[in-house]
């Protein structure tokens, strides 16, 4: 048999395979494969490397990352933080300081001027920060996707490290809908490409619908699609203990396990003018990490106690404040003062009262952190 030679042809992007020397032409012909000509890659020549961390365990580069949050809550105290340190190179709160460079922020609900302050009360170059929109300019919208044209220019022209947009909401064309994901699917894949291509996180701001279900990653307003083009998500809300203090808790993380959650508060500074003229604004103070988890911040709402149960808690924590008491006379006394023992029961669980069986009787008595 004549022994057949492999000439493979000149076509770019194919990738050839061995074939042994005896072995008919069509057997030839199905190993040549060109994997390319669909838009597929073999793995084998697909180029690995490690997570790029911007925030290492929190934040990476070459991606959006959302914060999402109630109107109020520091959403944009956290942005202007961020914003801070990229500007300055400082560190962040892990203590890692990092490569000073430009930051773009386009944020059309607050006003320039307000985000210039947090950004110095946060220890910010404010020659390092471009903000939209320019108070001085004739103003035009900054709608996506038109304008990302106009991100890729100025990262273009600048040596860009961070991009905020603040919030998705108010910056998405009219005409597409935030709920429909056909219609947020091209706007999200450009400016995933753009933070890709730039190798900088692209931080989205997304405020949470009304409705609360305790799953923080369906909690952001508009379509689920969204959270999904994310690597890194976030939730900003009020510490659960009521304590005034706000925590920042990852809801998504593609790269790491979730980082733990960070509790601050927004307290008072004040910025020098140009004139020399004290000016009063807010910066972050972080109290360090937190037990809480985004879910936690994202729990429906608790109905206030009706005052009948109310009433009837008050009364539990006075008479068993000297020590346990059969079930049966508890309820004697609580009739005698016109309690219900439908509220009783309610007001049982609200303390964490568990009644025990000792001998015939139910005994109760309050949870030991309450004695």
């Amino acid at each position: 048999m004549k022994k057949l030679v492999f000439k493979p042809k000149k076509i770019q992007n194919l990738v050839h395979v061995k074939v042994p020397e005896k072995q008919s032409e069509k057997h030839v012909s199905a190993k040549v494969i060109n994997p390319l000509s669909h838009g597929f890659v073999c793995a084998s020549d697909v180029q690995t490397k490690k997570i790029d961390w911007f925030w290492k365990g929190y934040i990476p580069k070459g991606s959006i990352v959302l914060i999402e949050g109630d109107p109020g809550e520091g959403k944009s105290n956290i942005t202007s933080f961020l914003a801070a340190c990229v500007s300055a190179g400082n560190p962040l709160p892990d203590g890692v300081e990092i490569e000073p460079r430009m930051v773009l922020i386009v944020n059309g609900e607050d006003p320039a001027g307000l985000q210039a302050n947090r950004i110095q009360a946060a220890g910010g170059d404010k020659k390092q920060v471009l903000l939209w929109p320019d108070p001085a300019a004739s103003y035009t919208e900054f709608y996506l996707p038109q304008r990302i044209e106009d991100l890729e220019e100025m990262a273009a022209k600048h040596d860009v490290g961070l991009i905020i947009v603040d919030t998705i909401n108010a910056h998405l064309d009219p005409k597409l809908s935030i709920d429909n994901y056909q219609h947020m699917k091209p706007v999200l894949q450009r400016v995933n490409k753009l933070a890709q291509d730039l190798n900088i996180p692209i931080i989205m701001v997304r405020h949470l619908k009304k409705a609360r279900t305790g799953s923080a990653i369906v909690s952001g307003l508009g379509s689920i699609g969204i959270v999904g083009s994310a690597r890194a998500a976030f939730i900003v809300g009020p510490d659960p203990d009521g304590s005034g203090d706000k925590i920042f808790a990852c809801s998504k993380s593609n790269f790491a396990q979730k980082p733990k959650s960070l509790r601050f508060r927004i307290v008072s500074a004040t910025v020098k003018s140009s004139d020399g003229t004290d000016i009063a604004t807010s910066k972050i103070e972080w109290l360090g990490e937190s037990s809480y988890t985004a879910d936690d911040l994202c729990k429906p709402e608790k109905a206030p106690l009706s005052p009948a149960v109310a009433e009837a808690m008050e009364f539990l924590e006075d008479l068993l404040a000297e020590g346990p008491m059969p079930q049966n006379q508890i309820f004697i006394e609580a009739k005698e003062v016109g309690i219900s023992e439908a509220s009783l029961r309610r007001a049982q669980k609200k303390l964490g009262i568990k009644p025990k069986k000792i001998g015939s009787q139910s005994i109760w008595a309050l949870p030991e952190s309450k004695e």
